[in-house]
């Protein structure tokens, strides 16, 4: 893959950009990413989950970890771990406890934004990585959109650098998974997802249009051993931990694609995006099996999912490679248009959600955004219930929308 001198300097530019975004931003849930470093790390705790169980109710370490439940799948910590054993020897022990046990105290430091900028590198990198993953994916004549779509798309800006979360860790294996599936490489592409799918359970959806393109069954069984073996392989050490149980492996988070249903006769209901995925699944089994078509079902299924589920935000960072991926085809002016309902419905939901998101992510510097206030603590309850709801229905809408009109541009 040639660089060219334009995605040189784009690359330079993002790269400062997520640096500066990383350091200076911060959201409670970043703190996941610096305890378990810290439990395997400097505790020398191989499992996060029950380490603060373990602790004796005397400890002090009580206390600095008291605020931080382990409730990812162990590959997401345990990926991390190369490249933050090498970046733990600029964390400062002092300030890792205060930011643990109480961050606000660290507000308009300089410790607070170096220790934020090392505990986010390895983010950082897979980010970078995921840009490059995508040049690997296009056509020579997308390769610099597509680079500079992804680095400077606000989405991932706000996901990884300034949130801190870890979407972007299976975001970049199915990615890596797309490669070798253009490239007709079936077994390693099926592996790759199935290393996307232990890091967070979302690409197990995605599985059947990775699956199909294989015609023999032994060949199909095959990338199904491989879809689930990382997951397997990565969750049978913490299986016996009533902790990781109930927080990760059983999360509630988990169950939120049941959520949505339409109630029977006789107490049964009809759950709405199980219904509709699998009605993609249907369709793509008549369809001719292309690269292509695999795209689009795959962004299909993804959109679904999100239209019928209360999501987080963050989600959305699973779907915005494939519509970079997919950008050529939108080029109606009503595609255009759902695009942009999206996007915009995207930021009205993040308004109306607490201020930590918004307002006070920068509060590192401007420590008086800590008490700033808002929507959600400025609006009533019915207000606000009754915008959450409209932005939910134009982004369910639209969505629909781009989705009905992408299958009819699929491969004959």
């Amino acid at each position: 893959m040639i660089i060219t001198k334009k995605i040189g300097l784009f690359l330079i530019i993002g790269i400062i950009l997520r640096i500066i975004i990383a350091a200076t931003a911060f959201h409670p849930d970043v703190k996941i990413v610096d305890y378990t470093q810290a439990v395997i790390l400097k505790e020398h705790d191989v499992n996060p989950y029950q380490f603060y169980s373990s602790l004796s109710p005397n400890d002090p370490r009580k206390a600095i970890y008291q605020n931080v439940i382990a409730d990812h799948l162990p590959l997401q910590y345990w990926i991390r771990i190369p490249i933050e054993a090498v970046t733990r020897i600029f964390i400062n022990n002092k300030v890792e406890d205060q930011f643990l046990l109480d961050t606000t105290k660290l507000y308009g430091t300089g410790q607070l934004l170096i220790h934020l900028l090392t505990i986010k590198f390895s983010l950082i990198l897979f980010d970078i990585l995921t840009a490059f993953a995508l040049l690997l994916i296009v056509d020579n004549d997308q390769k610099e959109k597509v680079f500079i779509l992804w680095m400077f798309n606000p989405m991932t800006l706000w996901a990884t650098e300034a949130i801190g979360q870890t979407d972007i860790l299976p975001t970049l294996f199915v990615a890596v998974s797309l490669i070798f599936l253009s490239r007709k490489k079936m077994n390693l592409s099926a592996l790759s997802l199935g290393v996307a799918a232990a890091l967070k359970n979302y690409p197990f959806l995605l599985a059947p249009y990775f699956i199909f393109w294989e015609k023999d069954w032994k060949k199909r069984f095959q990338m199904i051993l491989l879809i689930v073996l990382p997951t397997l392989v990565s969750i049978a050490p913490y299986l016996s931990s009533p902790q990781f149980r109930a927080n990760a492996l059983f999360a509630p988070q988990n169950g939120k694609i049941l959520y949505s249903s339409l109630a029977l006769s006789g107490g049964e209901s009809v759950y709405v995006t199980i219904f509709s995925v699998i009605i993609l699944y249907y369709l793509f089994f008549s369809y001719k099996k292309t690269f292509k078509n695999t795209l689009i079902f795959c962004l299909s299924t993804l959109l679904v999912v999100l239209a019928f589920t209360h999501f987080h935000i963050q989600w959305f960072l699973w779907v915005t490679p494939f519509l970079i991926i997919l950008q050529p085809l939108i080029t109606k002016e009503e595609e255009r248009l759902s695009l942009i309902a999206i996007i915009t419905a995207l930021i009205f939901m993040l308004f109306l959600f607490e201020a930590s998101l918004q307002i006070r992510l920068f509060s590192p510097i401007f420590p008086s955004l800590q008490n700033a206030k808002g929507l959600a603590e400025i609006l009533s309850e019915d207000r606000l219930r009754t915008i959450k709801d409209l932005s939910a229905s134009v982004f369910a809408a639209s969505s629909l929308f781009l989705i009905f009109s992408l299958l009819k541009k699929h491969d004959d």
